[in-house]
């Protein structure tokens, strides 16, 4: 299950968009800069860090569509794994676009062009997807996936 990131996770993501500049750009590349652009990318708070991280939110929900697409078109335990990668975006993240939503078109925009296939998850996702999880926690993500999708179907009205 994708869980929400710590501290530590995005230190090290830091760090390796740091490797990342210096490996495209160069060793000439300014390290200020570099710091500064790790500085904002640091602070969630800020009008910038808010924004990349909506972005980044929002490629986890691109991330879900495909796989949810792609279900569609293997069989076994891929097929499985891929619902399962879709469930685990739906609950975690679906409240949080619909909060940033009048904050960002860009966000409106995105739910309403998904929102068939949104809903077609949200209504057929099977409930063997959730045996992914640890066994002590299976019917708390089930609770977590009905809260998430009753919240999806309350905001589409």
């Amino acid at each position: 299950m994708r869980y929400v990131k710590t501290k530590e996770d995005d230190v090290r993501e830091l760090k390796l968009l740091r490797n990342v500049l210096v490996e495209v750009l160069g060793t000439t590349i300014d390290m200020e800069i570099v710091q500064k652009a790790c500085a904002i990318l640091r602070n969630k708070e800020s009008k910038l860090g808010r924004a990349f991280n909506t972005i980044e939110t929002l490629g986890y929900f691109e991330t879900a569509i495909r796989a949810w697409e792609q279900s569609h078109k293997v069989n076994g335990d891929l097929k499985l794994r891929l619902k399962w990668l879709t469930s685990n975006v739906l609950l975690i993240d679906v409240s949080k676009l619909i909060k940033l939503s009048p904050r960002y078109k860009s966000v409106q925009i995105f739910m309403n062009k998904h929102k068939a296939l949104i809903e077609h998850a949200f209504s057929k996702m099977p409930e063997s997807v959730f045996k992914f999880h640890r066994h002590n926690k299976i019917e708390y993500y089930q609770r977590m996936f009905e809260r998430q999708k009753k919240l999806w179907l309350r905001y589409n009205k």
